[in-house]
């Protein structure tokens, strides 16, 4: 297999299947950064591996698996600065912020209360008391639709910019959250890319709209935004060359394409 993933496309791929994951354990905090497929799309999931070169594969449950890097030197050395520099579009961008901050948090006291085996019964207590106060706060970050701009630099629900969306990103993007549908319709083929999101991923919907120049937004019965692009025309002539020229699609989706 040929790995040639483009940096915006990983981008785009991890706003429609990524995580960026925080739990408590017993020795402290433990963070992840996951990308869940199923098991035919495992190839995908190789190549983030690859370039990434860290982290593992294993499975997830049912039919799926997940790619998941969880080293701290991983995320600090790997992670978190490729998705500085390659920032997030959709409402993921507000958990990748509160991810980072408390992460730095975390690994700089970390480095300034280290464990020995004279200080280990002295520390406990104070370390699992601030631990549970980063992990409180990283929770009400993820609650409020709004991040506070001064702690994580980040408004979610503002307008994503249209110079931000590239054909790598949205063709990674449609990989993980497109959909490729043909309906018949008076005994003719109807097919149609359907896309799906929460509501507070609404501006990103508006942008989708605004960089492919066709297609409709409509919101479903429970709450989600559809975009949705369904004329021949707007098809033959917009959408597929734009995923072609974005690097075409990794998991099983190539199928349905």
């Amino acid at each position: 297999m040929e790995y040639t993933l483009k940096p915006n496309w990983i981008t785009g791929f991890v706003d429609g299947d990524g995580c960026f994951l925080i739990r408590q354990t017993h020795s402290g905090l433990r963070f992840s950064f996951i990308v869940s497929q199923d098991l035919q799309s495992l190839d995908s999931l190789l190549e983030l591996n690859q370039f990434f070169k860290c982290g593992y594969i294993r499975p997830a449950g049912g039919n799926m698996l997940e790619y998941s890097v969880g080293k701290l030197d991983d995320i600090a050395n790997s992670i978190i600065p490729f998705f500085e520099k390659y920032p997030l579009r959709s409402s993921k961008q507000k958990d990748f912020m509160s991810f980072c901050h408390i992460f730095k948090e975390y690994r700089n006291y970390r480095k300034k209360n280290p464990r020995t085996p004279n200080s280990k019964k002295t520390l406990a207590a104070s370390m699992r008391k601030y631990f549970d106060n980063l992990l409180e706060k990283y929770r009400q970050a993820r609650k409020k639709e709004h991040v506070d701009n001064a702690s994580f630099g980040l408004l979610v629900g503002q307008p994503v910019a249209l110079s931000t969306i590239t054909n790598d990103w949205f063709a990674g993007f449609a990989d993980a959250e497109g959909c490729f549908h043909v309906s018949i319709v008076k005994d003719y083929p109807r097919p149609q890319f359907i896309i799906g999101l929460h509501p507070r991923d609404y501006p990103l919907i508006q942008a989708l709209k605004q960089f492919l120049g066709c297609g409709t937004t409509w919101i479903r019965k429970d709450g989600a935004h559809i975009f949705q692009v369904n004329r021949i025309n707007d098809l033959t002539l917009k959408l597929i060359p734009i995923i072609e020229a974005g690097g075409d699609l990794r998991t099983t989706k190539q199928l349905d394409f």
